[in-house]
């Protein structure tokens, strides 16, 4: 093995003297070799005991109804009735005076274990404790302080200061248009736009041009070879259409059958503007849909060609009978300027009738151009308004304690820093003093004399409006966060960076075995933070008890007593049995076989929904919770899970302290879902995290060796 590892690379005798130089000729090779055989061999030890439990890759290995029973924990969810049945009611049934053989096993069986709450195994080991003593304080406190000694006056010139600054405007509301969010009225939205776009954006001339038209498009076609884009003002439009228009009834003036015609949709779709007057009303008054092949009423030509022609059909109403000259003429009149007549009318010429439209079209393109500038008059006046008024702000009593705040948080942090160097450093002083005297006491009890004063911890708590809490004795189990009672149980300690959080409590104080991490000495403060309430905790220890075993005669009576426990148990577990059957072998209900002394406390009804497994953290997996019953488990969790709706089943809690009888009435989600469900990568990845007793299976494996080859002794 080693050639290989070394890809034959160096020769025995190469090793061999690598060997000796590096351990200063202690280890010959036959030493590396002994070595290197144990190892080996531990490794094909493990190798084997995970043989077709754990990959290769690290994984635990499932078979697919061991995925689809984990994701059964993950996913499913249980509500139900249930009534505990109390251990502790059976007591007085049991034998008071087990027999010593019964005893003495239960006292060998629990004379090293340390008690846990949450265990139902025989505990009788004697822990290591701690009686402490805290000074504790919340920063709230101070802050208050500060913030009563600030006047009103100081508050208002605050609040001033800051809001000449921009500080405190009240968030500016955008005007919402209701009209386009609940999509607008019945009219058609381009003829809202038409106006808009019509005046602010030039109307570009995009319309085929046709052989009457020639000497027009000459223009256009000199500019397109200058790529130059045509752009028409508003006036030329205006006037285009009226010529176009005037066309329009020379032909219908030439037609005989013109006026017993109905007029053609196809044609009245392609021309460039409404033919009477008539269609320009329907146009813009009726609100049909339009047809497929008609154009969008938002593109910009059509846009132009609507207010042209809306313009025709006023002017058309103002013009005489008679004949409209030819096309060419009125071009050329075209380009002369209008000369404004008010004269009665006359029989004019051609050219003096394409003068009056030029006039008339420059006086409404004018009246629409005031409108405008009075519109816009207007808005100005409105915005000149607004702003005028300025921005809103908060009233000062809504940020009056905001304001407070900020200005005595520099005081009262200064005060809580002082306060707690203070406290702290009189605490590490006298620990520095009682280290040194048990030295010496250590090294000549007579000399060292008496241990040094402690500090009056009371006497600084008041000073600063702190107090002092006693605490203990106590072990380190029984340092528990949940408890509501130990409130410096949910505080952690400091941790090595600035703003880092440190270890809870409980390990900071006893430290942790498994870490070789040594818990606090005796008289050594340790400051811890509770996150949540601000408060600090300044602690150390007054005094302390070494883990001891005691002998069965100190605890005889808690071995009884267990024994005793045992007993009940069988009796609880009857009693629940007996339940069960009479529910499923008959219609019976949970709530009619329950005593009624028993219902208030003891029978719950709509316990749930919970899982069979939660997540805890990211990646960490926890027993399901039902926090209205006693510390349930896994066997709790079976008894609900294999059942089916209306099935009665029993099962004891983690600590067996009670027989809990539980009927499901709901299960979620169905199984088709369930099963929709699983066939999701994601799903299938979660449920591979479940274990599924695969570690169960290693730990039998190694107590079984290891009692066969005479190891568990050795580690005890």
């Amino acid at each position: 093995w080693l050639n290989q590892y070394t890809d034959n690379q160096f020769s025995d005798r190469d090793i061999g003297a690598k060997l000796m130089r590096s351990t200063g000729n202690q280890m010959a090779p036959q030493h590396l070799y002994e070595q290197l055989r144990n190892h080996l061999l531990a490794n094909i030890y493990n190798r084997r005991g995970s043989a077709t439990l754990i990959s290769t890759a690290g994984r635990e290995i499932k078979t697919p109804l061991q995925q689809w029973e984990a994701f059964l924990k993950l996913r499913r969810t249980a509500t139900i009735d249930a009534y505990g049945v109390l251990v502790n009611d059976y007591i007085d049934q049991t034998n008071d005076q087990p027999s010593e053989d019964e005893i003495q096993r239960v006292y060998d069986e629990g004379k090293n274990r340390d008690p846990n709450d949450q265990s139902p195994l025989p505990a009788f080991h004697r822990p290591a404790t701690a009686t402490m003593q805290s000074v504790t304080g919340e920063f709230e406190t101070f802050l208050q302080e500060e913030m009563a000694k600030l006047s009103e006056e100081q508050l208002r010139d605050e609040y001033e200061r800051r809001r000449s600054g921009g500080d405190f405007q009240l968030p500016e509301e955008d005007e919402l248009d209701l009209d386009a969010l609940l999509g607008g009225d019945e009219s058609d939205p381009a003829e809202d736009t038409s106006t808009e776009q019509a005046d602010d954006k030039p109307i570009v001339a995009t319309e085929p041009t046709t052989e009457d038209d020639a000497p027009e498009t000459t223009t256009d076609a000199a500019a397109a070879e200058d790529n130059t884009p045509v752009v028409e003002s508003a006036e030329a439009a205006v006037a285009k259409a009226s010529e176009e228009a005037a066309d329009d009834d020379v032909a219908a003036d030439d037609n005989d059958a013109a006026d017993d015609q109905d007029v053609d949709v196809t044609e009245a779709e392609d021309s460039d503007i409404p033919q009477t007057v008539e269609e320009v009303e329907l146009d813009d008054a009726t609100d049909e849909p339009k047809s497929a092949d008609q154009p969008d009423d938002a593109d910009q030509s059509i846009l132009g060609r609507r207010s042209a022609s809306t313009l025709v059909a006023l002017m058309q109403d103002e013009e005489t009978s008679e004949d409209v000259a030819d096309t060419e003429d009125a071009d050329t009149e075209d380009a002369q300027p209008a000369v404004e007549d008010d004269s009665e009318p006359s029989d004019d010429t051609p050219a003096d009738q394409a003068a009056s439209d030029q006039a008339s079209s420059d006086e409404a393109a004018s009246d629409e151009a005031s409108s405008d500038e009075a519109a816009s008059d207007e808005t100005s006046s409105d915005q000149a308004a607004d702003a005028d008024e300025g921005p809103k702000y908060y009233p000062f009593e809504d940020v009056r304690d905001d304001i407070a705040r900020d200005l005595a948080l520099p005081a009262a942090g200064e005060r809580w820093d002082a306060a707690i160097a203070d406290i702290n450093s009189a605490m590490r002083r006298y620990f520095t003093s009682y280290a040194i005297w048990e030295g010496n006491s250590r090294a000549d009890k007579d000399k060292a004399g008496d241990p040094p004063a402690r500090p009056d911890l009371e006497a600084m708590a008041d000073k600063y409006g702190f107090e002092v809490i006693e605490i203990g004795p106590i072990d380190a189990e029984s340092v528990d966060p949940s408890n509501e009672d130990l409130p410096i149980a949910r505080s952690f300690g400091l941790g090595p960076g600035r703003g880092q959080r440190g270890f809870p409590f409980r390990y900071e104080m006893f430290g942790i075995l498994q870490q070789n991490r040594p818990g606090q000495p005796l008289f050594a403060p340790l400051r811890t933070i509770d996150e949540e309430t601000r408060r600090i905790y300044i602690t150390w220890k007054v005094a302390e008890t070494e883990p001891i075993t005691p002998e069965l005669d100190e605890v005889r009576d808690e071995v009884i007593d267990y024994v005793r426990q045992q007993e009940a148990i069988q009796l609880a577990t009857a009693e629940a049995e007996r339940l069960v059957n009479q529910i499923n072998d008959s219609d019976a209900t949970l709530e009619s076989v329950v005593p009624e002394d028993r219902k208030e406390n003891h029978y719950y009804t709509g316990l749930g929904p919970f899982s069979y497994l939660r997540t805890v953290g990211q990646f960490q997996l926890s027993i399901g919770n039902v926090p209205e019953l006693d510390s349930v488990g896994e066997d709790f969790m079976k008894a609900v899970f294999s059942s089916e709706v209306g099935q009665a089943n029993f099962a004891t809690n983690n600590p067996k302290r009670a027989v809990y009888v539980v009927v499901p009435t709901r299960f979620d989600p169905t199984l088709d879902e369930l099963k929709r469900q699983f066939r999701e990568p994601f799903n299938r990845q979660r449920a591979a995290m479940v274990a599924s007793g695969t570690n169960e299976i290693q730990a039998g494996f190694q107590r079984n060796v290891e009692s066969e080859t005479g190891l568990e002794e050795l580690f005890e």
